[in-house]
């Protein structure tokens, strides 16, 4: 999947949580992030990233790839949490 179709997928569905990828096909996830933010969609960015999440992560929920089953779990109560 790449942003255009991230984005409208969002647009269509409006999901009540988004596991968003921090590159989307040769694409950063910005764009995404910035519209989950517009539409209140909780997220919880993914990312393969060796030394940490990228900057425009900011504070939002986050777990490596691979992604652990117990890592995913605490992110999503976190989003719970939040709600």
């Amino acid at each position: 999947m790449d942003c255009s179709a991230a984005l409208e997928l969002l647009w269509r569905e409006r999901p009540d949580f988004a596991f968003v990828d921090t590159h989307l096909g040769s694409e950063t996830c910005e764009a995404v992030l910035d519209e989950c933010d517009l539409q209140e969609v909780r997220v919880i960015v993914t990312t393969t990233e060796i030394i940490g999440m990228p900057q425009f992560v900011g504070d939002r929920s986050n777990v490596f790839k691979p992604v652990d089953v117990a890592a995913v779990n605490t992110a999503i109560a976190g989003l719970a949490a939040v709600r």
